[in-house]
């Protein structure tokens, strides 16, 4: 009995890596693979990237820094704002970030992983 009737077994990955559901499951069978969108190294650097993710989080974060720049004096007191606000309210969820770094690097050394 294949996966896709329902078996009760386990369930495996398929040859792609994805884990075939257990329970009964309608699966649609398409040519779609997955990362078939991607561009793959046609440029100058050897990335695989989703061309319309990548173009759209590009352009956003392109356009936050030239707005932010264009409009330096409007911003500057909406930043400060937000750092001010930022160092008094979450000043020990950084330090707490950082004090279970070094505890996770330092327990990564003594431990056979390191």
């Amino acid at each position: 009995m294949s996966h896709a009737q329902g078996s009760k077994g386990p369930s495996t990955a398929n040859d792609d890596g994805i884990p075939a559901p257990s329970g009964a499951a309608t699966l649609i069978d398409t040519d779609y693979v997955v990362g078939q969108d991607n561009i793959r190294g046609r440029y100058l650097v050897n990335l695989d990237i989703h061309g319309t993710v990548f173009i759209v989080s590009a352009l956003s974060a392109l356009l936050f820094v030239v707005l932010a720049l264009a409009l330096h004096n409007e911003v500057e007191p909406l930043f400060k704002a937000v750092r001010d606000w930022l160092t008094q309210n979450l000043a020990w969820f950084f330090i707490g970030s950082a004090n279970i770094f070094v505890l996770l690097c330092l327990g990564l050394i003594v431990s056979p992983l390191g």
